[in-house]
């Protein structure tokens, strides 16, 4: 895309400035004390009116002047110092305010924003969509640029197309485009026109030509659009009312490299399928960036007019008249409204976008208020490390993403990273399965009621936009966490208010697919997603059998002096878990009894073990020829006749290659007890007694996301290697007692990030 740049004078940058301040400030009166209102813009106007006059007879008494005037007016970098000086505009309502009808054409700051935005698509030759509120003034804005560049443009034709023909050409009525143009010119000074030009020979229905250098602006309707040859631009005014879209894009798409599509919302027609597909550049009209209208002028128009023509034409709703959508449009509306204290957990979303025109999302909310942001990254690791920086910043306790798709770019970031994080994530699975809730609405559980996991956070959140609009609105009154306050976003509403809600043949609820949603045309719906996932329950409202932020705490830097002699009394431990399809977990960790500390300080894991390899890497991992090991324990699988073989061979390798140093042996640990062993964890992990060293990346992993399923703590693996260490323990010291009466606190300080143990040799006897 060009870099094209107005260059607007100070003066008239002044000009655009007092006018839109002067609207701003009559406004606030126009419906209490109308008097004022219109002496107002009178006197302001009068002002104007009398220097423009004063500016054209000073052009018309001086030819030198007047080639200079021609000279810079003719820059489309000066489009907007020629409409501000020489531009006049025309509206019939302008006589209830007391105003005449034809006024000087002063633009507002959003419309100098979209003449640029304009020429740069012209430059660049590609398309764009117009959304805008009803009564903007964008036709006219097309008007301006399209004579701009038919009269010093060399080589322009510019193409206008609507619904109907007589919407683009009636002569006499206002409401045609073609008569816009013509109110223009009758107001521009003679000079101004090309030479030769003569409106009855060169101003024909639907043809506007230039004799000094051929250029014209035609004119189309309905079917017929696209069908004259080629342009340089082509508006296509009214696009939502258009009969048959589809054809007028497939002729366009031979006559124009610059097609402009302009309306206000017409449901989630083939216009506002366009407008969210991502495949076209939007701008926005929004009646908010009308300094000619307050909320005042809002609150009148919201009881004058119909709902759904309020939603579509003031609001740019294109859902408000859709049957079946999981999210109303006014319960959105609601939440960009409220204002809400942003108090509570602060936790964070990440959508995954596939690149291109999907980009991802991240929304971060502090309790109830949202702030949601879309950004391309060029890989998985940059836009990981991105979401990382924006929750480090905001001290978010958790973050979630999408975890399958493209979404596993950042769970493999995440996984092969060194960084430490102060906080918790969780790759969540859309389609996998509903929590344990029970839904007093349903009067059943969510298991009866959702066809998956996203369908229920789907319905979750409009619930609590439904909430939100009930309270906002005084219907009913709800806790502040039940609420939620979004920012103004139309793309955010827009997708929020996109997927339908369906029933499966058997009655659940589900949610229209990013996939279907697609054949309508309509992009994927990022950053509502991540606005959900950031309220979705830590992990997707998982029960935790270890305690979720404390673990994060356990992570140290950890370095192991081995055989120093120490007053310490240390016991070296190591576990050995097989599963079912014969893969091995093992850890290795020391504990020291004086301060109560349990220290992990390496883990290991093989599909596919030998017990020769095997045996000699846990006797390097655990440093076995410099210190004595309390005990190497073994899950029962590893005692099981069929396994038996395997463990034998183990401890032979154990023997000949530690020779007479020291016997070591696998063993079961004494009563092993899955569930004391948890409790017993969660108060070391509480009371900052359990030492992690950073590289026991897999161990860190499983404890945060270790869950209760089915009332049932599922112990395997790695964790299962812990839960055997913490059992033996207890076989052989008062942990509880331990950890009451440790002089733990006194000497450790819980802010060091790197610790440091001694593995010495224990004392004769223990």
């Amino acid at each position: 895309m060009p870099n094209f740049k107005l260059e607007i004078s100070d003066r008239v940058q002044n000009m655009i400035q007092n006018n839109a301040e002067a609207y701003r400030r009559s406004t606030i009166v126009k419906y209490n004390n109308r008097e004022l209102y219109q002496s107002g813009l009178k006197a302001y106007y009068s002002k104007i009116i009398k220097s423009r006059h004063e500016r054209m007879v000073k052009v018309a008494s001086n030819n030198d002047y007047k080639k200079t005037v021609l000279h810079y007016i003719s820059k489309k970098e000066h489009i907007v110092d020629a409409c501000c000086d020489w531009f006049w505009t025309f509206d019939p309502r302008l006589v209830n305010d007391g105003l005449p009808t034809t006024i000087p054409w002063i633009l507002f700051p959003r419309q100098v924003e979209f003449i640029e935005w304009l020429l740069n698509h012209y430059l660049d030759s590609s398309p764009g969509l117009i959304e805008k509120s009803r009564d903007q003034g964008v036709t006219w804005l097309f008007c301006l640029v399209m004579l701009h560049l038919w009269r010093w443009e060399d080589g322009f034709i510019g193409g206008i197309g609507s619904n109907k023909l007589e919407n683009v050409d009636t002569r006499g009525n206002s409401k045609s485009i073609f008569e816009k143009i013509r109110t223009i010119i009758k107001y521009l000074p003679n000079w101004w026109l090309p030479i030769g030009f003569k409106p009855r020979q060169h101003d024909k229905t639907g043809n506007l030509i230039n004799p000094e250098n051929g250029n014209n602006i035609m004119g189309e309707g309905g079917d017929e659009i696209g069908r004259g040859g080629r342009t340089s631009m082509y508006l296509v005014d009214e696009a939502a009312s258009v009969e048959h879209p589809l054809l007028v894009d497939a002729s366009l798409s031979q006559n124009t490299n610059c097609q402009m599509d302009l309306s206000t919302p017409k449901g989630p027609n083939p216009f506002g399928e366009k407008r969210h597909s991502g495949r076209v550049d939007i701008f926005t009209f929004h009646w908010r960036d009308d300094p000619r209208k307050n909320e005042e002028w809002y609150r009148r128009e919201k009881a004058r007019l119909d709902p759904v023509v309020l939603a579509q034409e003031v609001d740019i709703d294109y859902h408000a008249s859709v049957e079946g959508i999981c999210i109303k449009p006014e319960w959105v509306d609601a939440a960009m409204e409220i204002e809400l204290d942003p108090e509570g957990i602060c936790s964070a979303g990440l959508d995954v976008g596939a690149g291109g025109a999907d980009a991802s999302a991240l929304a971060v909310r502090t309790g109830p208020v949202v702030e949601v942001k879309e950004f391309n990254e060029p890989n998985g690791i940059n836009l990981t490390h991105t979401a990382l920086d924006i929750c480090t910043e905001r001290k978010a306790s958790y973050l979630q993403y999408d975890a399958p798709g493209v979404g596993h770019a950042v769970k493999s970031a995440l996984d092969s990273m060194e960084r430490k994080i102060d906080f918790l994530t969780y790759g969540l699975q859309p389609g996998g399965a509903v929590s344990d809730s029970y839904y007093e609405e349903f009067r059943d559980h969510a298991k009866n009621v959702f066809l998956n996991a996203r369908a229920e956070w789907w319905w979750q959140m409009g619930r609590r936009l439904e909430k939100t609009y009930e309270h906002f609105h005084g219907i009913k009154k709800y806790d502040n966490e039940d609420l939620c306050s979004l920012p103004r976003n139309t793309n955010l509403k827009n997708e929020l208010c996109s997927p339908m809600k369906m029933r499966t043949d058997n009655g659940k609820i589900k949610i229209e697919s990013k996939i279907k949603m697609k054949s309508r045309h309509i992009k994927s719906p990022n950053m509502a997603e991540a606005v959900i996932m950031a309220f979705v329950p830590r992990d997707a409202g998982h029960k935790h059998v270890i305690n979720e932020k404390p673990i994060l705490r356990c992570i140290k830097d950890l370095t192991v002096q081995w055989g120093v002699n120490t007053r310490h009394r240390t016991l070296h431990y190591g576990a050995i878990s097989q599963s079912t399809d014969i893969e091995v977990n093992g850890l290795c960790a020391i504990w020291d009894e004086h301060e109560a500390r349990l220290f992990i300080y390496d883990e290991f894991y093989t599909e596919s073990p030998i017990p020769s390899i095997l045996a000699k890497d846990i006797i390097d991992r655990m440093h076995l020829r410099n210190v004595p090991i309390r005990k190497l324990l073994g899950n029962n699988r590893l005692m099981l006749d069929e396994h038996r073989t395997f463990f034998k061979e183990m401890n032979r390798e154990f023997y000949s290659t530690l020779e007479d140093f020291q016997i070591v042996k696998i063993k079961p640990p004494k009563r092993y007890d899955a569930y004391g062993s948890v409790s017993i964890l969660n108060q070391i992990i509480m009371k900052n007694k359990l030492v992690i060293g950073s590289n026991c990346v897999k161990l860190k992993e499983q404890l945060m996301n270790w869950t209760i399923e089915q009332n049932k703590i599922k112990d395997e693996g790695i964790k299962q290697c812990l839960l055997m260490i913490v059992s033996e323990l207890q076989q052989i010291v008062d942990i509880k007692e331990l950890l009451r009466h440790s002089e733990y606190k006194k000497r450790f300080s819980p802010e060091s990030k790197h610790e440091t143990i001694a593995a010495g040799m224990p004392p004769m006897g223990l």
